[in-house]
């Protein structure tokens, strides 16, 4: 039970309610995301009949994804009012095309890429834009805080998203789950577009520092390193666990431990959120890493199915904390027209890094062996934890 002091922290942040509805309305467009992968998934498979052609599709949607940070500085540049109402209007189109296409059963394989590749390039950045509206809203003292709340409620989202997903396999065919997806993101939209506290817009005239943005600054170079060998450690230690249950026979422990790990993550993050801290980001992060790194040694020394499920979930703790601390140190690195973008590169790394370490551990696991692959999961962390805590200039500064 969270501490007098550590509730009040976030009594504070949620003590307006105009904040609270702008906060309530954008997780349902967020709960959009958490229930669209599932249902897209087997909305192509029930149409194409192959899962390779569905799983390339989704994987065709979360790389074109990546170009979050472009839509991120219009954001900054032109404001919320103007680019989450067009992007929204051109992705909701793309999820009612989609919905159409598995409901005719289109089996096309061409024409799922094609759709697959506009919405991933429009999907609206409810998430960022989130994070901004907190950053009008509540005083600097409180962003942990408010950052900490805005993560967990993420970790609760994505966590009842794939529950709801196999509710709608089950009552009826899976396209009916991507046009819920198409009302749930225009609600979220709308919440953040009406909201008291959107952000002032830079203007085209003046640009957000340059053609780089915050990638221009060294500081803000360094924390998207560690934050990307963050994301590859947590995707070789579930794809690692993955492997072992796998070879054990106990292929639904993985499901167990991930649901678990995300409850751990939760309790982690409400935890953080209420602490008081001065340390510096780079110290904050390094903390971070090495609470995680017995953990890892620990899979490494007993390679055995339930010791390294205990393991991976009690190292779930720092996930949360991880991407707080991240986002409250793009905030105090990058200026103040370039935040939206900073918060949005800090997801994207850590979502190419979670991908690379996804495919090293699969790798890994096939070639080397489970220990192996968890100590290599090791090294990455200690290089993700000298990079925090020393690496400040070095080659990075040729960039400059």
């Amino acid at each position: 039970m969270l501490g007098t002091s550590r509730a009040g922290a976030y009594r504070a942040v949620l003590r307006d309610r105009r904040l609270v509805r702008v906060f309530s309305l954008a997780l349902i467009g967020r709960f959009g995301y958490a229930l669209f992968s599932l249902c897209l998934l087997f909305t192509i498979a029930q149409a194409t009949g192959s899962f390779a052609v569905a799983a390339s599709s989704l994987a065709v949607f979360g790389v074109s994804g990546l170009v979050m940070p472009v839509q991120a500085r219009l954001l900054d540049r032109y404001g919320q009012r103007r680019v989450l109402p067009l992007v929204g209007i051109l992705f909701t189109s793309a999820l009612a095309v989609m919905a159409v296409m598995g409901a005719r059963g289109t089996d096309h394989g061409g024409a799922w890429f094609a759709v697959c590749l506009s919405g991933g390039l429009c999907a609206p950045s409810l998430g960022p834009s989130m994070r901004a509206q907190w950053r009008e809203a509540v005083g600097q003292g409180q962003r942990p805080a408010a950052y900490s709340l805005d993560a967990v409620a993420e970790e609760v989202v994505f966590f009842l998203g794939p529950a709801a997903s196999s509710l709608v396999l089950i009552l009826g065919p899976a396209w009916c789950g991507v046009a819920a997806v198409a009302v749930l993101i225009p609600i979220g939209i709308a919440g953040l577009v009406v909201s008291p506290f959107v952000p002032l817009p830079s203007g085209p005239g003046r640009p957000a520092g340059s053609r780089l943005g915050p990638l221009r600054r060294n500081d803000f170079r360094t924390l998207l390193v560690v934050m990307m060998l963050a994301g590859a450690v947590l995707g070789a230690m579930l794809t690692a666990l993955a492997a072992l249950a796998d070879q054990a026979h106990r292929p639904s422990v993985t499901g167990i431990v991930e649901a678990l790990a995300g409850l751990v993550s939760v309790a982690g993050g409400l935890w953080w959120g209420a602490r008081r801290s001065s340390w510096p980001w780079r110290r904050e992060l390094a903390a971070l890493m090495v609470v995680r790194l017995p953990l890892v040694v620990g899979c490494v020394l007993l390679p055995h199915l339930w010791s390294v499920a205990a393991f991976v979930t009690l190292s779930a703790v720092v996930v949360s904390p991880l991407f707080v601390a991240a986002f409250t140190a793009s905030d105090q690195i990058a200026a103040p027209p370039e935040h939206t973008e900073a918060s949005t590169w800090v997801t994207s790394v850590g979502n190419i890094g979670s991908s690379g370490g996804t495919a090293l551990a699969g790798w890994g696991c096939a070639e080397v062996s489970v220990p192996g692959t968890f100590a290599m999961i090791a090294v990455l962390l200690v290089a993700a934890t000298g990079v925090a805590q020393g690496f400040r200039y070095g080659s990075l500064a040729r960039f400059r």
